[in-house]
């Protein structure tokens, strides 16, 4: 039983199709080029992978998933014009400190901090939510390169630091 000629798409839902598929993979290579510089000269794996920006994250004693995070979220629906998607606003963070820790930047109370024009591509500072408001615990002198944590955040660290 035939119903007809097969439905053809129009000029415009193939365009449509075609700049998401240019967006999605221009994503996809931006996203190799972060997990590239985040990946701390670990051999191979690390550069597949990357590893997680967070200060001193024990995470990959634990192999907990490293995954590219967005310092501005894509929204439903994605983000039409890929503005969210270079690697200057991405970095590579594990799953914990991504979205499932108590502080972690879904949850809205942790966040990090270009320190120059380059974003995550140079050095960053990492923040917390206090109910005073922000306050910086740590920061990098070079990417995957820390400065000296402060004592008192130490501490804050190593409570952070619990799975």
């Amino acid at each position: 039983m035939t119903f007809g000629k097969p439905f053809k798409k129009g000029i415009t839902a193939r365009r449509r199709e075609a700049k998401n598929r240019r967006l999605k993979r221009d994503e996809r290579v931006n996203k190799a080029k972060v997990r590239a510089r985040d990946g701390g000269g670990r051999g191979h794996q690390a550069e597949l992978y990357g590893r997680c920006r967070f200060p001193l994250c024990g995470c990959f004693m634990k192999n907990l998933f490293v995954e590219v995070s967005h310092q501005e979220h894509k929204g439903m629906g994605g983000d039409p014009t890929g503005e969210r998607s270079t690697p200057d606003k991405m970095m590579c963070l594990c799953n914990w400190r991504h979205k499932e820790a108590r502080f972690s930047i879904d949850n809205g109370n942790l966040r990090w901090v270009p320190l120059t024009d380059q974003g995550a591509n140079g050095p960053v500072a990492w923040e917390v939510k206090l109910p005073s408001g922000w306050a910086e615990f740590a920061r990098e002198i070079d990417v995957q390169v820390l400065d000296e944590i402060a004592p008192r955040w130490q501490v804050v660290l190593a409570e952070l630091d619990t799975y």
